[in-house]
């Protein structure tokens, strides 16, 4: 479900004020840094979290913790 053009523009504002930075896809919006969805995330639980926060690895185990990186079989499973 894609969010709406007012949460979009909250979140916009929030993370501007936070990060001094909006979203934008291909950079942390944490740290900067260029993303590559494809290729710089352990497992599939964290390119979906890149879609929900668009922080990139690093700063995603900084912020949550460095966690094994899970089969995206296992993932599947948890959601259900």
């Amino acid at each position: 479900m894609p969010k709406s053009q007012q949460m979009t523009n909250f979140l916009n504002a929030y993370t501007s004020s936070a990060f001094g930075r909006i979203p934008t896809d291909g950079e942390c919006v944490v740290c900067g840094k260029a993303v590559d969805y494809e290729k710089d995330f352990t497992d599939v639980l964290s390119r979906r979290e890149y879609v929900i926060s668009h922080m990139c690895q690093e700063c995603q185990d900084s912020a949550f913790g460095v966690q094994p990186p899970m089969m995206d079989e296992e993932i599947e499973n948890d959601m259900q």
